[in-house]
């Protein structure tokens, strides 16, 4: 397999998967479904929302040229989305963001409520590369 088919194929599983948690984010907000109901535990659920809030962080990006400064920066950023992401975790508590040199961080302190401890749930992205 030459290196064009192989980043190819990235690029297109890339592309679904990103495609993928759209159209879940969507079919949440477009439907007004709550997704307690679709992702019942705290852990998936708090998962799912980083997702969501990673897709409105791209979208902000894509809109302003930047990262956002902070969270709460995405609800003018995110007009992907009728409605501004959950910045809360599957437990109730916020969703920390941290910027990174090279890209971002945003953290659930998991089921325990106390950052940096075994059960903490974080999503790294590091950020494009430069062109």
């Amino acid at each position: 397999m030459t290196m064009t088919k192989r980043a190819w194929m990235l690029a297109t599983v890339a592309v679904l998967l990103f495609a993928g948690v759209a159209v879940l984010a969507w079919r949440i907000d477009r439907h007004g479904e709550s997704d307690v109901a679709l992702f019942p535990d705290p852990t998936a659920r708090t998962e799912h929302r980083l997702q969501v809030v990673k897709l409105a962080i791209e979208q902000f990006v894509q809109n302003r040229g930047r990262q956002p400064a902070s969270l709460e920066e995405l609800s003018s950023g995110a007009k992907t989305f009728r409605q501004e992401p959950r910045r809360e975790d599957g437990w109730g508590r916020p969703i920390s963001y941290r910027s990174l040199v090279n890209g971002y961080q945003l953290m659930s302190a998991g089921k325990d409520g106390v950052p940096n401890t075994a059960d903490d749930i974080v999503l790294t992205v590091p950020a494009p590369p430069s062109r």
